[in-house]
């Protein structure tokens, strides 16, 4: 028995976790990651660039020593999404394992499955929650330490329980390798969950930490309001702060009123002092400007929170429907404020949590009369509708029509998703119609996915339907029907979430494939590699490298957008990137004032306006030349007032690249 639900749990956790997420190509920190694997591969290849003159968090990661591997293997665009392919699997595997430890363990080995498929419908990349702060997901879309990190943290939850008690923190060593300040919270859980004693003594040292701010020396000191600013808005802290806090209380409440069972009620009081610290140093950092508490980034806890939460709120939910709902009992008042978190945690995801409560509460039920599996079926139903009216109401107050348009696609989708899971109770009703809510779900299935038209790129409803087919497929009172019935259905399911993942994995356009594939002619060299100092090239070419000439040449630039990524770490890097962008930005018009009263986002969009337009950008060639910032350019303009040096031909679209020096560019 435990080693079919481990079979059947571990592809299918796969399956589903590569239909829900999806590679995006070379997107936002994946761009530092890929150039700090280049620099592996070439040192020097960044000379005088920001993000690499005065360190960078590759010092602390064996991350690049991993993604090298793949670029020396594959093509750099094609090893990009491998190993995102890889990471997405490897995630989905560790979680699967963590899943099936902890209910084998607590003897809950039927709700392997939901939870599995649940988690990854609550946490995918893809999915459409508007109050998630972008920057802290678990599940990223590109190659990153912190996604790979978490497969380790998972991973160590699972042995957790062991006997060999220092084999959890020994995985936990391994991911803080690839990201130290995400697994690295793995170690305090260990500690407080193996030796409770060290609680007190661990909480007062954290309490008083902040207080080295007094000190005034790096790392303790204040970070000045000019090198690290804060510019999270409502959007972005309350979400966070709901996240950790609900998770905080969830976990509080749980431990003393509910979890039965004295290794969970260890583990979850222990979780309480760790994300308590979390909390504590977070809102710290904020007040006290502490340099070393923010570089930590305590939300990177998140992960631990959202893999736990997920299993405390499937076992109490049941545990209250089965002993309280069900037999008609009054809740009291720390049952009611059980529920109302958890329906608040849910209240962004309507279709999913009508389908955790139905995946849940239909298989407690499972043996229980007729009448009982209806009344189950009409409080889901009731729980459903309350859901999906209260976030209708929030969102119709909070967004304008042409966002609500979108929405309704959304929600459109969610109906599919919401007819499935109704469906499914319908199985447990009406047994014998098992083949009949089959080919219904398949064929809501079937209309998201011919109807990409109308919801392009959006799979997310469509695997959570087949995984709901894939929960009627495989649990509940008719899983064990005819054989041959079993074998078709698990057969044609499996071959509708491959294709799923198949066809949706990809998530870039031909456009940017064919942009990302053009990176190829600079891996093993950057373009005109007799040029010393790469860092001091000016690059202008608009149609292939307007704003991130760094990454599309595999190279160091003079000016690129996101060259400040990692900044918050190194002072230097923040000045440098600064004052590059304030000389590309003035040039020889504009005044100090005017640079001030200007916003960052302006700013960069603007620099990077002037570099392209004809005029502006010999005006500022010379003038950067004249003051030694740069020593070339690289343009795509074939009539400036320079000395061409040397010319190349791009891959992409044939495009014919010039390279002028700056002894050129001043005669």
């Amino acid at each position: 028995m435990r080693n079919g639900v481990i079979k059947i749990l571990i592809p299918l956790a796969v399956l589903f976790a590569l239909c829900v997420n999806h590679f995006d190509g070379f997107e936002q920190d994946s761009i530092l990651y890929t150039l700090q694997a280049i620099n592996y591969i070439f040192p020097g290849r960044f000379i005088d660039d920001p993000a690499f003159m005065f360190g960078n968090q590759d010092a602390f990661s064996i991350f690049s020593i991993i993604y090298s591997s793949f670029i020396k293997a594959f093509p750099i665009d094609i090893a990009a999404l491998v190993l995102t392919l890889l990471i997405h699997s490897a995630l989905a595997v560790s979680f699967a394992w963590f899943t099936y430890k902890w209910t084998r363990k607590f003897h809950y080995q039927h709700l392997a499955l939901p939870i599995v498929l649940f988690f990854f419908s609550m946490y995918a990349y893809g999915e459409f929650r508007n109050d998630m702060w972008g920057t802290i997901k678990t599940i990223e879309a590109y190659p990153v330490a912190r996604t790979l990190a978490v497969c380790f943290g998972f991973w160590g939850l699972a042995h957790l329980f062991d006997r060999n008690r220092w084999l959890s923190p020994a995985i936990f060593l391994a991911g803080s390798l690839v990201h130290p300040i995400t697994v690295g919270w793995g170690f305090p859980l260990w500690l407080f969950f193996h030796f409770p004693k060290t609680r007190l003594p661990v909480v007062l040292v954290s309490l008083l930490f902040p207080a080295t701010i007094f000190i005034g020396k790096t790392p303790w000191a204040a970070y000045p309001s000019d090198w690290i600013h804060l510019d999270w808005d409502v959007e972005g802290i309350i979400p966070l702060m709901r996240e950790l806090i609900l998770n905080f209380l969830f976990l509080i409440l749980a431990s003393i009123k509910f979890l039965h069972r004295k290794e969970l009620k260890k583990f979850a009081l222990a979780e309480t002092f760790a994300v308590g610290i979390a909390i504590y140093w977070f809102v710290m950092s904020i007040f006290t400007r502490h340099i070393f508490l923010f570089q930590v980034q305590t939300f990177r806890i998140l992960w631990l929170c959202q893999a736990s939460i997920i299993f405390i709120q499937f076992l109490v939910s049941q545990h209250l429907y089965v002993t309280k709902i069900y037999r008609g009992k009054a809740l009291n008042i720390w049952e009611k404020t059980f529920l109302a978190i958890t329906l608040v945690y849910w209240i962004d995801s309507p279709f999913v949590v009508a389908g955790a409560i139905l995946a849940t509460i239909l298989h407690a039920t499972q043996d229980k009369p007729f009448y009982g599996k209806i009344k189950a079926c009409l409080f889901c139903a009731w729980v459903a509708i309350t859901i999906y009216a209260v976030y209708w109401i929030v969102f119709l107050h909070m967004h304008l029509m042409p966002e609500l348009y979108q929405s309704c696609l959304t929600f459109i989708q969610e109906v599919f998703a919401t007819a499935a899971v109704f469906a499914f109770a319908v199985l447990f009703v009406y047994p014998k119609y098992r083949i009949l809510v089959i080919v219904v779900m398949l064929f809501c299935a079937a209309e998201i996915l011919w109807g990409n038209a109308i919801f392009p790129k959006q799979n997310f409803s469509l695997a959570f339907i087949l995984a709901v087919t894939v929960i009627a497929t495989f649990s509940g009172p008719t899983s064990g029907g005819k054989s041959l019935t079993k074998t078709f259905s698990c057969g044609l399911i499996t071959f509708a979430l491959a294709a799923c993942a198949l066809l949706n994995y990809d998530h870039r356009d031909v456009e940017q494939k064919e942009r990302e594939y053009a990176l190829n002619q600079f891996v093993k060299a950057p373009p005109f590699p007799d040029i010393e100092k790469r860092g001091r090239v000016l690059y202008s070419v608009k149609d292939y490298a307007g704003k991130l000439p760094r990454i599309h040449f595999l190279s160091g630039a003079y000016y690129d957008e996101q060259y400040e990524v990692g900044d918050m770490f190194f002072r230097g890097h923040k000045d440098e990137a600064q004052a590059r962008e304030k000389k590309v930005f003035l040039g020889t018009q504009t005044s100090d004032d005017e640079w001030k009263k200007i916003t960052w986002q302006l700013r960069k969009y603007r620099a990077s306006e002037f570099l392209f337009h004809r005029d502006s950008l010999i005006v500022r060639t010379r003038h950067l030349c004249h003051n030694g910032e740069i020593t070339h350019l690289i343009t795509d303009f074939a009539d400036l007032p320079f000395t061409k040096t040397d010319s190349l031909t791009l891959w992409y679209k044939g495009e014919r690249i010039y390279l002028h020096s700056c002894q050129a560019a001043s005669n």
